[in-house]
Parts: C-alpha cells; structure tokens; sequence
C-alpha cells in the first residue's frame, strides 16, 4: 500500500481522469445551463436531453481522439501534484450535483424527494472526489 502512495502520475493519466469525468458529468452540467436559459419553456424536456446526449458524445470522440493524438507529448509532464486539475473537476461537480436534480425534474420526477436525492449524489460524488484526490492528485486533505 505504500507503493501507491509515493507514486507521481504522469499528467496523461490526469488527464484522462479529468477528461472521462467530465464527460459523465457533462450531460447534467449540460441541463443546469439549459434550465437556467429557460430551455423547457421553448422544448420538451426529452429533446434537450437527447441534444445533450449526442453533445456529449461527440465531445467525447473528439477528447479522445486528440488524447491519442497527444499522448506522447502529455506522458512526459510530471508534476508532484495536481491541484489546479483537483479543482476544476471539484467545481464541475458541483455543477454536476444540480443538474442531477434538474434531469430528475425533467423526467418527471417527484419533487418532494429533491432533497434526498441532493444529498445521496452529493456523499457519492464527495467521496469519490476524496479518493481519487488523494490517489491520483496527490492533494492532502489534512496538511494543507
């Protein structure tokens, strides 16, 4: 176990952490935006779920293809942690937490269980954030 703890990533493997992510975080991100510019006013709620979907997924084949373009390039940056990269994909989880919530109101959802949802997804994402932060990006929650 003391093995895993003293190894440095090379900023490919962030990289794709982060990137991958991102894109399952991206669809809900996708909807806070489009419930926040009144979108469901305009559209069915299954059309800009849809939309969002193939957004997603086109972004995804082009992040990948460019990772394997740039793969050499990004295995040969070493950093001893990963900070700036640790919050930017904290902050978009956040995002994320919301957007859950407004694709389960999208749905049909009861809106009486918001807040249980909120806090189930909130836990999850915490501590998924908590371990790979601490595997991966080197980030110390209890020194810094």
């Amino acid at each position: 176990m003391a093995s895993h703890q003293n190894k440095v990533y090379s900023y490919y493997v962030i990289f794709n952490i982060v990137f991958y992510w991102l894109m399952l975080i991206l669809l809900p991100v996708l909807l806070v935006f489009s419930y926040a510019i009144d979108l469901h006013l305009l559209y069915k709620e299954n059309d800009i779920i849809l939309v969002s979907i193939a957004l997603v997924v086109l972004v995804t084949m082009i992040g990948t293809i460019y990772m394997l373009i740039k793969r050499g390039k990004l295995k040969k940056i070493v950093k001893t942690h990963y900070q700036k990269e640790f919050v930017f994909l904290s902050f978009m989880n956040v995002l994320s937490i919301l957007g859950f919530v407004v694709l389960y109101d999208y749905l049909g959802g009861n809106r009486n269980y918001i807040a249980n949802i909120l806090v189930i997804i909130s836990a999850f994402l915490f501590v998924l954030l908590m371990y790979t932060g601490k595997r991966y990006f080197k980030i110390d929650y209890i020194s810094r």
